[in-house]
């Protein structure tokens, strides 16, 4: 069920990014590239503070007292979200009214309105995915993908699509695919219950907060550095040829919310050596699909090339290699990453990310320089070698003594 729901969201982002490669500039592809990495950020921030703990804690309350916990996160975190989504409108139109660049001014006003409807559905996604109701899941994002398409369908009839269109569309499907209210939470609750649930959750979350910064600044600084030394087209080439890697994205992110409330349940089961090995097995496997697929697109490289890109990105698939070997460590990197957070070792996996984080900079920043593309995803790559050395001799040392 999990694998046909990311299926589904891979479908969708795929969709959308073609249809930018095949009507917007280059330049305007690069925005949205930039602008996908920013909203990333901001649902990695909720996984700190709000949907990994909640996740976690999962196995140690009753069942009332989860849903109250639950309750009380999904209230606080909108007092905080109105407000900037405010400001970050505020700052689009002043951008806009400037005259500075009206294009970026739209999308930061886009975004800022969009993040309400994201992190709305990903709240829902993530507790539905701890209840182990998957199907659930599946419903939701399947009400949200139809919505979603047929708004871009739309959109590309009337000629009016836009990195500013395609976002709001994501905001609006979002909330309208969860509705204004869902079952299994109530949507009562103290000011009081609030406080006392993000403290307990900031004993996990302020260390899951450094990781997930440290995180996204390391996978995607190269994007960053891009845009910065060489320009947005450059930003373009390289989510460009990620586009062949796009399944393996949300296989991974699908693989935390399915993998992680059940290692929580073999944890409280004392089964934690039974979930080392499918952390493993699951690495092993999915890191062999990942070289048989990167051979398959080189193989075919030039007649997918032609029918899925215009001629502006016709070099991109020279960096697919790359990419093939960035995910396949990278998900070998998330399954340690999966095993430490089930051990509640947040503090680790901070420390670790912040080492790697910096040698991934003062490579991509050398390399850019010397190799452009090519030397900002090997920094990547290198980065993410180390960061899952770290791991996995952290996870193994503290199973040992279990």
């Amino acid at each position: 069920m999990a694998l046909m729901d990311q299926g589904l969201l891979s479908a969708l982002n795929f969709l959308a990014t073609i249809v930018l490669i095949k009507t917007a500039a280059k330049t305007t592809f690069g925005y949205y590239s930039i602008a996908i990495s920013v909203s990333l950020l901001v649902v990695s921030l909720q996984n700190a503070l709000v949907t990994t703990p909640l996740t976690v804690l999962y196995g140690s309350k009753s069942r009332q007292g989860y849903l109250e916990h639950a309750n009380a996160l999904f209230r606080g975190q909108y007092r905080l979200i109105f407000p900037l989504s405010v400001l970050g409108v505020t700052v689009g139109g002043l951008w806009y009214m400037l005259d500075l660049n009206t294009e970026q001014a739209t999308i930061i006003a886009a975004v800022s309105l969009a993040i309400i409807g994201i992190l709305y559905r990903e709240f829902f996604r993530a507790f539905y995915y701890a209840e182990e109701m998957p199907l659930r899941v599946l419903k939701l994002d399947i009400r949200y993908a139809v919505l979603y398409v047929s708004l871009i369908g739309l959109a590309v009839a009337m000629n009016i699509i836009s990195v500013a269109a395609i976002f709001l569309f994501i905001g609006f499907a979002a909330l309208i695919a969860c509705g204004a209210r869902q079952p299994g939470i109530p949507i009562s609750g103290s000011s009081g219950q609030i406080k006392a649930s993000y403290q307990e959750n900031w004993q996990m979350g302020k260390w899951a907060l450094v990781g997930v910064i440290t995180t996204h600044i390391q996978r995607y600084c190269y994007l960053y550095l891009l845009g910065f030394m060489i320009g947005s087209h450059a930003a373009a080439d390289a989510t460009a040829s990620r586009l062949f890697l796009t399944p393996f994205v949300l296989i991974t992110a699908g693989w935390g919310q399915v993998s992680r409330p059940h290692g929580v349940r073999l944890r409280e089961a004392g089964e934690l050596k039974r979930y080392k090995r499918e952390l493993l097995i699951a690495a092993g496997g999915l890191g062999t699909i990942i070289i048989l697929y990167v051979f398959i697109i080189n193989t075919f490289g030039e007649y997918l090339t032609a029918w899925l890109f215009t001629e502006k990105y016709a070099d991109s698939i020279r960096y697919v290699a790359l990419w093939g070997g960035i995910f396949a460590v990278g998900f070998l990197r998330t399954n340690a990453s999966l095993g430490l957070q089930v051990l509640k070792q947040f503090k680790i996996l901070a420390q670790a990310n912040i080492i790697t984080m910096f040698v991934t900079i003062a490579l991509a920043v050398v390399l850019i320089q010397q190799y452009g593309i090519s030397g900002a995803l090997g920094a990547l790559l290198a980065g993410e070698v180390l960061f899952a050395i770290l791991l996995w001799f952290q996870l193994l040392r503290r199973l040992r003594t279990i």
